[in-house]
């Protein structure tokens, strides 16, 4: 195999920034999916790679945020694949009901030159050591290797292929049971009571809620909260069983505004602006 190394700054990046030692290790974890690909670039901050039929670019970046919490975000580690020519021709509407079947990557229009792409985006916590070595190096890497997942079941619901019918193309163990266990439910339940805020978990899932007003706990209080659930027991149609989730928000949008909304927030979220807070109403696949 002969890959290209380089450990000196992308000329993209217009400052000198270097990932912190961590992060520069995570990279080089994440940077073996590319091992198979004697086309792949790699450099300290950014791993570009074939991924199947399309080629895929993961880029770390330096952030800097304080959250409202009062942790640090760090850095974002952003993942974008191309996708064939034909995807160009989707209109907004078309993009948002095809992003109803994402796994880890939203289709996303870029404003700037009108190009399509599957995008995603992970924020990294500066005293997260340990997710970062473990958690967030896996998360990136299979997230990156399952992004075209999401339009591969949009194309077949969209030739007529449904729930009933047998699929094209699926992950391996695509029909075995989700590795999501309530005792982790249970586990993120005490942390996000202790956090203060309401939740309940199952067997199979997870639901909590966010508040939208100061002091808000919950809306059977009469409060303005968001919904978020998670769940273990619904299937993708190409990725399998992994966790689904769903962020219900206070304010629904007007049926003609909704793919508008959803694309704009997109947009924003795949330009990595890290002081954006954004909140949105969607299906995804874990």
């Amino acid at each position: 195999m002969s890959v290209q190394i380089e450990t000196t700054p992308s000329n993209e990046c217009e400052d000198n920034w270097q990932p912190r030692p961590e992060l520069l290790q995570a990279m080089r974890n994440i940077a073996t999916i590319a091992d198979h690909d004697d086309t792949a670039v790699i450099t300290d901050r950014e791993i570009n790679f074939q991924n199947g039929e399309h080629r895929t670019t993961i880029k770390a970046s330096k952030v800097d945020l304080v959250t409202l919490d009062g942790q640090r975000l760090s850095e974002r580690i952003n993942i974008r694949t191309s996708v064939p020519e034909v995807f160009n021709q989707l209109t907004p509407i078309q993009i948002a009901i095809a992003n109803t079947m994402a796994t880890t990557g939203a289709i996303v229009r870029d404003p700037d030159d009108d190009s399509v792409a599957i995008v995603s985006s992970l924020p990294v916590f500066e005293d997260d050591v340990a997710a970062l070595e473990d958690l967030y190096t896996m998360v990136v890497a299979n997230g990156a290797l399952a992004q075209f997942a999401g339009p591969i079941a949009a194309a077949q619901y969209a030739s007529g292929a449904h729930d009933d019918d047998p699929i094209d193309f699926g992950f391996p163990a695509w029909d075995s049971p989700s590795f999501w266990t309530e005792e982790e439910f249970a586990y993120a339940e005490d942390k996000l009571r202790q956090a203060g805020f309401y939740c309940n978990a199952g067997q199979s899932g997870l639901t909590a809620e966010f508040p939208w007003e100061q002091g808000a706990s919950s809306a059977m209080l009469g409060n303005s909260t968001s919904l978020m659930r998670f769940q273990s027991d619904m299937s993708h149609p190409v990725a399998g069983s992994g966790l689904f989730f769903r962020l219900d928000q206070k304010w629904t949008p007007k049926i003609g505004q909704c793919y508008k909304v959803e694309s704009g927030l997109t947009k924003r979220d795949s330009k990595a602006w890290p002081n954006d807070v954004i909140f949105r109403q969607s299906s995804k696949q874990k």
